[in-house]
């Protein structure tokens, strides 16, 4: 994942009341505890990833996107698959990415 100085991180649209993004408020909650255990709701992904609630359905029924837990009728995500999805999401270059989108990597 990118430095949390990274301005593309920084400029978020979602902030939370303390001014900084939602998704470093999200990242404090579960501060300490091992990613891999730690499941978000399915807000907390859209808000970490900056994706809509709708994209995440869509993306969960395309089989792209982060992986997912379905418990019961609820889905949730492991925080660490989120962190490895937006890690992926790292291009140095639009062409990189528009292959990556053209071979449903993202």
């Amino acid at each position: 994942m990118e430095a949390v100085n990274s301005p593309s991180l920084l400029t978020q649209p979602e902030t939370a009341l303390g001014g900084l993004p939602a998704y470093l408020e999200i990242l404090d909650r579960y501060r300490g505890l091992d990613s891999s255990l730690v499941r978000l709701s399915v807000e907390e992904a859209s808000i970490f990833t900056g994706l809509a609630v709708k994209t995440l359905e869509s993306m969960r029924a395309q089989g792209r996107g982060p992986a997912f837990v379905k418990v019961g009728r609820r889905v949730e995500y492991r925080l660490r698959d989120v962190e490895d999805f937006v890690a992926a999401s790292r291009f140095t270059s639009t062409r990189a990415a528009k292959s990556a989108r053209t071979r449903g990597l993202t």
